[in-house]
């Protein structure tokens, strides 16, 4: 009869295999982008977690960024790293899908470690200001959140077998996720992309939940524009260029004063903390960018120019916005404005000018949005409703 140290000794041996075989498929599918050059290339457009909080912290540790790209999703897709606006350096995208200012800061911290940063533009979001809004749990588990020793972070990643097979779950689907090594989304996913006026609804519906911000959040915006003050980076802040649908859906959740005043603060804050150093720029206005017609056919899909949705603006514009922020040539008043706090009100009243412009030439749009608010409404209603 076998001793129990042959038991152990069997035991020990396929559980040694079994660990050897997960972090062999681990470095063969390399989901966050930590073994480049070992992976096979053809799982390079399926590797979804490219874009989780873990794959993007592996990005200052390949690259030498002196252009540092900070926001959530919205910088993730509408700027790429790869732009001939950025003429000299390497540029890298950190931006985080649904991001809270805690992360952003934390983003910003985590790169100056390994990255000579000369450059910030950060894309400011309204919901990032909001930190009530908790970060996911991949977060805690990233690079980002904590400096866990490097052998204990390789080892917890290398045996999470679930982020492996989704690398060749997706691959062997055929869905990609469009993720390059600089950290630009550069297209919706496979599983993403339907028809625009459905992918617009589905934004618009989410827009009014956007209602408030934090004083939290603005401590934390203060602590990033203060140190970069103090190390002498250049920092570049932009409101990101929404379609005008969206702010429609912020008018009548009745958001607009909180999204008013956010930029109000947002602006007064930069020109205090930098002493007028770092430009703000608000891209939110209504222009011809911002305005471009939404088909209304529920079968196009990808079918305009500037905006996926309306709340991600493609690469395309994104190219527009950093000419804008970076170029030297005079300021295009159709994309974008700088705002001061000398010049903030009168920035404000000509947007309401603007609005009320497009609301009277666009009254179908308009019915649109509102019935797309009662949609909220009637869901918010049978979900108080009592049982």
């Amino acid at each position: 009869m076998p001793s129990f140290t042959a038991y152990n000794a069997i035991f020990f041996v396929f559980l040694g295999g079994a660990c050897a075989c997960a972090a062999a498929l681990h470095v063969y599918t390399d989901p966050f982008g930590q073994y480049e050059g070992l992976a096979p290339s053809r799982f390079g457009p399926y590797k979804a977690q490219l874009g989780s909080r873990r794959g993007k912290s592996e990005i200052p540790l390949r690259n030498a960024c002196s252009t540092l790209v900070l926001g959530t999703s919205r910088a993730e897709m509408g700027i790429d790293p790869e732009s001939p606006v950025f003429e000299t350096g390497t540029a890298c995208n950190m931006g985080l899908a649904g991001a809270n200012m805690e992360e952003i800061l934390a983003a910003y911290r985590y790169t100056l470690k390994h990255s000579n940063v000369e450059r910030v533009i950060f894309l400011a979001d309204f919901l990032a200001f909001n930190t009530l809004i908790e970060a996911p749990s991949d977060f805690e588990k990233s690079r980002l959140a904590s400096d866990r020793p490097e052998l204990e972070y390789r080892l917890d990643v290398a045996f999470r077998i679930g982020a492996a097979q989704n690398v060749l779950r997706m691959y062997y689907r055929d869905r990609k996720h469009y993720y390059t090594p600089l950290g630009h989304k550069s297209a919706l996913s496979d599983g993403e992309m339907k028809p625009t006026r459905r992918l617009f609804r589905h934004n618009v519906l989410k827009a009014f939940g956007l209602v408030r911000y934090t004083d939290e959040g603005f401590d934390l915006y203060r602590e990033l524009v203060r140190d970069c003050a103090a190390r002498g980076i250049d920092l570049v802040v932009a409101v990101s260029p929404v379609h005008a649908l969206e702010l429609e859906a912020m008018h009548v959740a009745r958001a607009w004063d909180f999204f008013e005043q956010w930029k109000r603060e947002l602006t007064l804050i930069t020109d205090e903390e930098s002493k007028g150093a770092a430009p703000v720029w608000d891209f939110s206005g209504y222009t011809p960018y911002t305005t471009e017609p939404v088909p209304f056919d529920d079968k196009i899909v990808d079918g305009m120019k500037w905006h996926w949705e309306s709340s991600h603006f493609k690469r395309a514009l994104g190219d527009i916005v950093l000419g804008q922020l970076l170029g030297e040539d005079a300021p295009n008043t159709q994309v974008g404005e700088r705002m001061t706090t000398a010049t903030i009100e009168r920035h404000l009243q000509k947007i309401r000018s603007d609005r009320a412009a497009w609301v009277n030439a666009n009254r179908a749009e308009v019915q649109w949005v509102r019935s797309v608010a009662q949609e909220v409404i009637r869901e918010q209603r049978e979900q108080d409703a009592p049982l």
